[in-house]
């Protein structure tokens, strides 16, 4: 009798379980609850994951922001209220945020500015960066390029991952700007 009552219930458990393992993986959340006759019944909700992200520069409201982990720079440069006058939006709008991540916003460099170590790279234009030498036409877009869709330069080595940058042409390049 004992057995007859566990494999009726077998199977439906099974399914139960099944499908809360999926709907896990997939996102969701299950959760049962006992109605007043004592019979179990679940829903599956949505999971509702958010990330923080920290924006602060040349923006109206800088601060900690929560997004969506599928939000791009465009959502939350309109949530902090858009660019000041002096900000320089000759950045990637399209790129997917990271949690934790800290977005400065920098202001318009003025043709007087001297660029300071690995800032170069981070700010000047590409006529800027052709001046040095070792570094054309080509390399300089590709410089712009990668910054732009990859985020800013934070030490020299960040340069190799530029294509056309190995390791002799980034010494090279450190040399002509008395870099040690």
């Amino acid at each position: 009798m004992i057995k007859m009552k566990l494999r009726k219930y077998l199977l439906p458990l099974i399914l139960v379980i099944g499908l809360m393992m999926i709907f896990f993986v997939k996102g969701y959340e299950v959760k049962p609850q006992i109605e007043d006759n004592g019979r179990t019944t679940f829903t599956m909700e949505e999971k509702v994951e958010t990330i923080k992200v920290y924006i602060t520069g040349e923006v109206l409201n800088p601060g900690v922001y929560e997004m969506d982990p599928e939000d791009r720079l465009d959502v939350l440069i309109g949530r902090c209220g858009g660019f000041t006058e002096d900000a320089d939006v000759q950045i990637n709008l399209a790129r997917k945020l990271k949690d934790g991540e800290m977005i400065v916003v920098y202001k318009i460099a003025s043709q007087e500015i001297a660029y300071v170590g690995i800032d170069l790279f981070n700010y000047a234009s590409e006529e800027e960066l052709m001046q040095v030498e070792g570094i054309g036409e080509t390399l300089a877009s590709r410089i712009v390029s990668y910054r732009t869709n990859k985020g800013m330069f934070s030490e020299f080595n960040d340069l190799l991952e530029v294509e056309g940058i190995g390791e002799k042409k980034l010494q090279l390049i450190m040399e002509n700007l008395n870099i040690e």
